[in-house]
Parts: structure tokens; C-alpha cells; sequence
């Protein structure tokens, strides 16, 4: 009876030794290459559009932008529409993707609105609810189709968003209303991103 006990202890053991031997190496190799395969699959969605065309616009706070002060960094540049709704609505959207890098100073949020709008900017930013005039800036353009022209919007499709990385190469546009775009845009924002400091 003690023989048996022993010998099913040396089995059980034995079990367990070729377990954490074999299987469990095989599942973390399996689970390493799955989430490499994804970031893989994320990476090919993004495309090279062109750089960011050059401008000169004021932002809420009456700074003068261009696109080389967002030089590595990350920039989600988005067309409001001219309807007060609809814009609120961008901006809400919008918000919550701030809210997820709001840590950061390597990501920026630019809001490009219709010179039609002739309210103050900062007021503008105020009803939109922008309230990070740090990183998210209200800018007024000449109009829209000069905005999309900046962040190489194509001319088909309901784009609204686009996402230009650290070189200011527009890699992908988004379509505010598609939530599933939207979760991928968070998901490529984390991809580009420059790494950040260990604290």
C-alpha cells in the first residue's frame, strides 16, 4: 500500500514535471506569437498616405502651429462639420480617446473647424468641451477641403479622423461614426506611440 502511494506520488509528479517542461513553454510560446501576429496585422492596416502638408494656423490659445512642433509626436487630427450638434459629437467622441493618453505628451489632438465659424476660438473649444488646451487644440482653416488636404483625406468614404505618426506620415484615416474604427484607432495610437520612459 505505501509502494502504491509512492509510486502514484512519482506519477503525479512526474505528470506535473513533463507539464511545466512542455506544455506550459508551448502555451507561452503559442500565446507570444499570437499577440505577435496581431500587432503584425494591426501594423499592415496602417498605410504611408503622405506627410503632413505644411501650415501655419492659430490654435485656441493664439499660438501659431505648423506641423513641424508635432515632430515625434503622435497627432489625431480631425475634420469637425459645420453643424453645432454633430461637431459636439465629434468632440465626445473624440474625448474619450483623449482621455486614454491624457498621461502622455506624445500624442496630440487637433481639431481643425470651418473659417465659416467666426467665434472666438477659445470660446469655440469652451461650447465643444475641449478642455485640455495642452494637448488637444482647436485650429480654424481656410476650409474644409484645405483641412483635408493637410491630413490627405481621401475623397471617397465617410473619413472624418486621420492618424499621422512621429515622422508626420498620415498612416490611417477613421470614420468617427464606425466603432469599430474607433477602437482601432486607440489600438494604433498604442502601436506608434513613442515608448515611454520606465518610472
Amino acid at each position: 500500500m505505501a509502494n502504491e502511494q509512492i509510486s502514484r506520488k512519482l506519477k503525479i509528479r512526474y505528470i506535473l514535471f513533463l507539464i511545466i517542461l512542455f506544455v506550459l513553454p508551448a502555451l507561452s510560446l503559442y500565446f507570444l506569437n499570437s499577440g505577435k501576429n496581431y500587432r503584425m496585422q494591426a501594423l499592415q492596416e496602417m498605410k504611408e498616405y503622405g506627410k503632413v502638408e505644411d501650415f501655419q494656423l492659430k490654435n485656441q490659445r493664439g499660438i501659431d502651429l505648423s506641423p513641424q512642433m508635432f515632430r515625434g509626436k503622435v497627432t489625431v487630427a480631425c475634420l469637425l462639420p459645420e453643424n453645432p450638434d454633430s461637431a459636439a459629437f465629434y468632440t465626445e467622441r473624440l474625448s474619450i480617446i483623449h482621455e486614454s493618453y491624457d498621461d502622455t505628451k506624445d500624442v496630440i489632438f487637433l481639431s481643425f473647424l470651418n473659417s465659416s465659424d467666426s467665434t472666438n476660438l477659445l470660446e469655440k473649444a469652451k461650447q465643444l468641451g475641449i478642455t485640455d488646451h495642452d494637448q488637444w487644440w482647436l485650429l480654424r482653416s481656410e476650409d474644409n477641403e484645405k483641412a483635408r488636404q493637410l491630413y490627405h483625406f481621401p475623397k471617397e468614404g465617410q473619413f472624418q479622423i486621420a492618424l499621422a505618426d512621429t515622422s508626420l506620415m498620415v498612416r490611417k484615416h477613421y470614420n468617427i461614426y464606425d466603432n469599430r474604427q474607433m477602437g482601432r484607432l486607440v489600438e494604433h495610437i498604442a502601436l506608434i506611440i513613442p515608448e515611454q520612459p520606465r518610472r
